[in-house]
């Protein structure tokens, strides 16, 4: 858990790096460009080094063992981190939105931006998509969707300069349309994927766990024990990325108190080690089949 907690730190000091190096950047490339694209994509990777940064103390708080208040340990803290990440991507779709209706209902005035500012939107685009591929080749490494979330913030800002670039490029050519449409579709895309993720860590809090095929092979793994007891019930969540069980099993009422926590206790180990996504088992045994 500390070691996989560690890479997670690691991965989101990165971000919080880059994404304030970007932002410094980006700011001052739109003031010396006067392009008002570049200062509010400058904005969102601001809010991109704060979604890492709430993952870092997700990550800090997660490694921290089980205590006599926290007898399941600090797991959840990296789904709540996961959560202020999705709030941060809601909150991003909806400035580029408001930033692309401006746009398309008093259109372009002034200079066009110089092309230091399309430069500038196009080694966003480059960084962006190298943070979006480190931060999701790092979460699928240690499964941790919430990471994977700041993943897809790193993306949504890629796709945040993807729209400053055609703004900028448009306002140059001639065509400004470009600009509040190529944002309306980035903003719409960010908000329906903030919300799903929304969704996915606020059902993690309350439990819910909707994987059958995980059910079915817990079953199938007390069904493969000699002399299987029945099983009366599971129940899985998540605690961060550590699934944890409750199983009732049934057995024979006239075994002693010993031999029927002997058959708990070798129920657990096989749950255990046939389904490895499962961290602990907590077994309650019931008199009857």
């Amino acid at each position: 858990m500390k070691r996989r907690a560690a890479k997670g730190q690691r991965a989101s000091l990165v971000g919080i790096l880059v994404n304030l190096v970007l932002a410094l950047l980006k700011g001052g490339a739109g003031v010396a460009a006067g392009s008002t694209a570049l200062l509010v994509d400058a904005g969102h990777s601001a809010g991109d080094a704060l979604a890492s940064g709430a993952l870092l103390v997700g990550f800090s708080v997660a490694r921290r063992p089980a205590d006599s208040c926290h007898p399941y340990g600090h797991g959840k803290a990296e789904t709540i981190a996961g959560k202020v990440v999705a709030v941060l991507l809601i909150l991003a779709g909806l400035n580029i939105g408001l930033w692309s209706l401006r746009r398309a209902l008093v259109g372009f005035s002034g200079t066009a931006p110089g092309p230091l500012a399309l430069a500038a939107a196009a080694f966003s685009i480059l960084v962006k998509e190298g943070m979006f591929h480190y931060h999701a080749g790092a979460a699928r490494r240690i499964a941790s969707d919430a990471l994977l979330a700041s993943a897809w913030e790193q993306r949504a800002d890629s796709l945040s300069s993807v729209a400053a670039l055609l703004g900028v490029a448009g306002a140059r050519a001639g065509f400004s349309f470009l600009d509040p449409l190529a944002g309306a579709l980035v903003a719409a895309m960010v908000v329906g994927l903030g919300y799903r993720l929304f969704r996915k860590f606020a059902d993690e809090l309350m439990d819910k766990f909707d994987h059958p095929e995980l059910i079915r092979a817990i079953a199938e793994a007390v069904a493969a024990m000699p002399g299987a007891p029945a099983v009366h019930s599971i129940r899985a969540r998540h605690v961060g990325h550590e699934i944890l069980v409750d199983l009732k099993i049934g057995v024979d009422p006239a075994l002693s108190v010993a031999a029927g926590h002997a058959i708990a206790h070798q129920a657990r180990e096989v749950v255990m080690k046939r389904v490895e996504e499962v961290a602990d088992v907590m077994v309650h045994v019931d008199p009857g089949a």
